[in-house]
């Protein structure tokens, strides 16, 4: 067993009252070694109670009065031990127990980091080894983690951020994909852990056909269908991929379908992952969290689909408190516009905040992306129909938020938290 840094409500009362573990209050539950140093030299034991130095005891160790069934045993000699220390004792395990995501590292993470622009998680220096609990993922830990300026975050692992202390955003962590700004509007950056390769992991649907227009990508809502170019008779738009029915681990977003025919836009990818654990996490009034799918590229010529909208990724917040003034959104990308035979079409709009993505512009003679989804149209829109040109695109679904720990994220949040 190892000792976690539970992230409840009865901790972060403990820690701000000055609970003793002395006393005949009852059982008092601790989380690390510092809530257990009333006066003495305590130690939180896996148990979660608090012990001290004791001589008689074969370990040194003897559990202080309000340890439950364990009060004054010496540890380790309590019943159903085995009768010696535990040898993991020391380990530093976070996360809450119903969280994704709980490392345990050899010893409490300490000092303040300050995250730096791009931030690779396949540079391994970027990332921590830890004892176990974060399989393919990249760790970095700390007492204090900041991000007080634009942060790209890309890679083939998601990120996570520990720290013991306080995550503090004043700036932008942005695991988002971006298409670049001017034509052709390749893709400039892709999320950490986007486009997750695992069976099963994205629905890719039903690709287009006859210049139609790519559909969006699918997480937790389906993406928008994309729209038919009439040239085959209809039914040429792709038809986006069902949602899965739960989501049991940290995993980006899903790319969207390539349109048809001709020089085609490409669809955009999916959102990157981030999970954040903390005592507390702020996010300043200039600050932004950013895990949303990539806009769709145009169809170029020939009567091209555009490309579908990348899905919105994920972002997980685990602490005991959260203060947001600024946005924390994992929307979908908006899909793109099909072009003429000779006329590129307007390339899909990406989400810069809470609210969706607008459908495309109409520059062509090819059918206009859909809008992304966010808050509220949790789906992506629809690409437009044309006869005899490319369709649009299909915007992509929405990410997921999720919260652990007594924090509660509120604000300007886009999807909402589940």
């Amino acid at each position: 067993m190892a000792r976690a840094l539970a992230l409840t409500a009865g901790v972060l009362a403990a820690s701000l009252t000055g609970c003793s573990p002395f006393g005949s209050g009852g059982t008092f539950n601790c989380a690390m070694h510092e809530q257990c140093n009333a006066g003495i030299n305590g130690r939180c034991e896996p148990t979660g109670h608090c012990s001290y130095a004791d001589s008689d005891c074969p370990g040194g160790q003897r559990y202080g009065d309000n340890a439950g069934t364990d009060s004054k045993q010496c540890v380790g000699q309590q019943p159903g031990g085995d009768g010696g220390p535990d040898s993991s004792g020391n380990d530093f395990c976070v996360g809450s127990t119903n969280g994704l995501v709980k490392p345990c590292f050899a010893s409490q993470p300490t000092g303040t980091k300050t995250l730096t622009d791009p931030y690779d998680t396949d540079v391994a220096s970027n990332c921590e080894a830890v004892l176990r609990g974060a399989d393919g993922l990249c760790v970095v830990s700390a007492a204090t983690i900041n991000v007080n300026t634009t942060v790209h975050v890309k890679g083939s692992k998601p990120l996570v951020l520990v720290a013991t202390g306080a995550i503090d955003i004043t700036g932008k962590l942005d695991a988002a994909s971006h298409r670049g700004a001017t034509a052709p509007y390749t893709t400039a950056f892709v999320g950490a852990g986007a486009n997750p390769t695992a069976a099963g992991a994205c629905n890719a649907g039903d690709v287009p056909t006859n210049g139609g227009g790519g559909a969006g990508g699918t997480l937790t809502a389906s993406g928008g269908n994309g729209g038919d170019s009439a040239t085959g008779g209809g039914n040429d738009g792709g038809v986006a991929g069902t949602a899965p029915t739960s989501i049991a681990t940290l995993r980006g977003g899903c790319r969207a379908q390539d349109g048809h025919n001709g020089t085609v836009g490409q669809g955009g990818n999916g959102g990157g992952a981030l999970y954040l654990i903390a005592m507390s996490i702020t996010i300043a009034g200039t600050g932004e969290i950013n895990a949303s799918g990539e806009a769709g590229h145009p169809g170029v010529s020939g009567g091209a689909g555009g490309g579908g909208g990348g899905s919105g990724g994920m972002i997980v917040l685990d602490a005991m408190t959260i203060a947001n003034i600024g946005v924390v959104y994992a929307n979908g990308g908006g899909g793109a516009e099909g072009s003429g035979n000779t006329t590129p079409g307007a390339p899909g709009n990406e989400p810069t905040g809470a609210a969706a993505a607008a459908a495309s512009l109409d520059i062509s003679n090819g059918g206009s992306g859909g809008a992304g989804g966010a808050a509220g149209a949790t789906g992506g829109g629809t690409g437009q129909n044309v006869n005899g040109f490319g369709g649009g695109g299909g915007g992509g679904g929405v990410g997921l938020i999720k919260t652990f720990g007594s924090g509660a994220l509120t604000g300007n949040v886009s999807p909402a938290p589940s």
